[in-house]
């Protein structure tokens, strides 16, 4: 919210969202889009957490597909992924994490 369309008077955000089959599941595709926000796209972008969790956390966790995109005007992000039960990384059950 700090320098995206969320804290712009004038700014925008669109989001929408599809489910397809591919690969004999159920995928969802997640569309967040903003606009009405001044972006500098001449310069390198910092990778910052956002990022991180959309481009590198998505494919590693989700097995999935995640794009972020300076675009004038604001930005676009593609979030692709197959909606199936899966064990979390993250997740510390100790009762499934076997003898320590």
């Amino acid at each position: 919210m700090k320098y995206g369309a969320l804290a712009k008077p004038d700014g925008r955000i669109k989001i929408r969202w599809k489910t397809r089959r591919r690969d004999k599941l159920e995928w969802l595709t997640f569309h967040w889009t903003e606009s009405g926000v001044s972006v500098a796209t001449a310069s390198p972008r910092r990778s910052g957490f956002g990022t991180e969790l959309i481009e590198l956390r998505v494919p590693y966790e989700l097995k999935g597909e995640g794009q972020l995109s300076l675009v004038p005007g604001g930005m676009r992000c593609e979030i692709t992924f197959p909606m199936a039960p899966a064990r979390s990384i993250l997740a510390t059950d100790s009762a499934t994490d076997g003898p320590r």
